[in-house]
């Protein structure tokens, strides 16, 4: 194969870890469900916008907008704690994640389905004034 000389594969420094994790899959998302169960257990940061927030989130949340917000939030906060994070669908909830989980912040989830799967299934929200 060395004789080949073929070029460095291009997606290789992410396929090898990838393939090294095979059968190690963490669990990243709550359904609404498990969150209202364990609701007391778990920290609220919810990454919307500050408009989005005050239409409605979950009572406790904290908001740490995505981005310089949410990375000056993890900087201040207890990374052995449990936290849940909360977007409008999850997308943006789910990048949050990733960021928490480079940071050390192992007991991290998603909200699946984020505000709008929470308000679907009629739970509880605050509304700021």
């Amino acid at each position: 194969m060395e004789k080949l000389d073929l070029p460095y594969p291009k997606k290789i420094d992410i396929a090898v870890p990838a393939n090294q994790e095979c059968g190690n899959i963490q669990f990243t998302e709550m359904t609404p469900e498990e969150v209202k169960k364990a609701k007391k257990d778990f920290i609220f940061v919810d990454v919307r916008s500050q408009a989005e927030f005050d239409e409605g989130h979950i009572e406790g949340a904290s908001l740490a907008t995505l981005g310089n917000d949410l990375l000056q939030y993890l900087s201040k906060a207890d990374p052995t704690k449990s936290y849940v994070f909360i977007c409008r669908v999850g997308q943006r909830s789910s990048q949050a994640l990733e960021i928490a989980r480079g940071h050390s912040f192992k007991n991290s989830y998603n909200l699946k389905g984020g505000m709008t799967a929470w308000v679907k299934h009629q739970y509880p929200i605050v509304k700021s004034p």
